[in-house]
């Protein structure tokens, strides 16, 4: 069977080295890879965007060709709702370096959501920075792996209304540890009811399946998970010690094996990411 990773974070070369190693000993054939789009000041508690990451990452694969083969690099080193990122983005997407895609962008994380509050309008504006960075990542048909946890959803739903031609993934499926079946804050969140409208209305909506409280959530979520079989992605979010988390996560990933149909669990662990790429298995 093909296997793929769909999100692995790397911070260093030695950590790229490391994760091509554990995919070789665990039978992964592709990993997409990404590093951090933020790091903590010193001292100051408070976060700053930063490129090092991408950097990191293209000058490791651009020096060693056959590591490059297994991984799917996407860069996230910039601040989406920030004018001076666009200029960054274009040259990433169009530079001679091959990324597989953008993301992890976080929205909600450090800065102003997708979603521009402003106080003497009504209804939310749209960030016109973020539109034009997700809509620029369509027209090089780049998918973009974005995190929305899922007490804002609906930003998922904006951000697919408002860049219609984009590949979008939604890291962690909004992290369903945090709201499949359960409660934040006085609202209860209903992530099957979700997965089923967005999955629907959108043909172009990814679910990165490295969120929840492990694959008792994603077990719940059988009849959806086969009623868009080409719409999930298997993914281990790990950030280090790969050697010894994969044989775990793998293990874990088997226990969908046991309930789902073949062919849909063939896709969710590997044919799925190859189609997204464009990869022929």
């Amino acid at each position: 069977m093909i296997i793929t990773d769909g999100l692995v974070h790397v911070n260093s070369p030695e950590m790229i080295r490391s994760a091509n190693e554990a995919a070789e000993q665990n039978g992964i054939i592709l990993q997409v890879i990404t590093s951090w789009p933020v790091k903590l000041s010193g001292g100051q508690g408070t976060y700053y965007y930063t490129s090092d990451g991408d950097s990191m990452i293209r000058k490791t694969l651009s020096e060693h060709k056959l590591l490059a083969v297994r991984f799917l690099p996407m860069f996230c080193g910039f601040n989406p709702v920030d004018p001076n990122s666009i200029p960054y983005v274009h040259e990433q997407l169009n530079g001679s370096f091959k990324w597989s895609g953008m993301g992890e962008l976080l929205l909600r994380e450090f800065e102003p959501s997708f979603l521009d509050p402003t106080p003497d309008v009504k209804e939310s504006l749209y960030n016109p920075t973020m539109l034009q960075i997700l809509n620029e990542a369509a027209a090089s048909n780049a998918p973009a792996l974005v995190h929305v946890d899922f007490p804002y959803h609906a930003e998922v739903k904006g951000v697919l209304n408002t860049a219609p031609n984009l590949k979008l993934i939604w890291a962690h499926g909004g992290r369903m540890a945090k709201g499949l079946f359960g409660t934040r804050g006085p609202r209860t969140i209903d992530a099957q009811a979700i997965y089923i409208e967005y999955l629907t209305e959108y043909p172009n909506l990814y679910i990165d399946m490295s969120g929840g409280g492990g694959m008792g959530d994603w077990l719940k979520m059988v009849d959806v998970i086969e009623a868009h079989p080409n719409r999930f992605i298997w993914s281990s979010d790990l950030t280090n010690y790969y050697a010894a988390h994969y044989p775990k996560k793998l293990k874990e990933a088997q226990q969908l094996g046991d309930v789902l149909r073949n062919l849909t669990y063939r896709k969710i662990m590997g044919l799925n990411l190859m189609a997204l790429m464009g990869i022929n298995p």
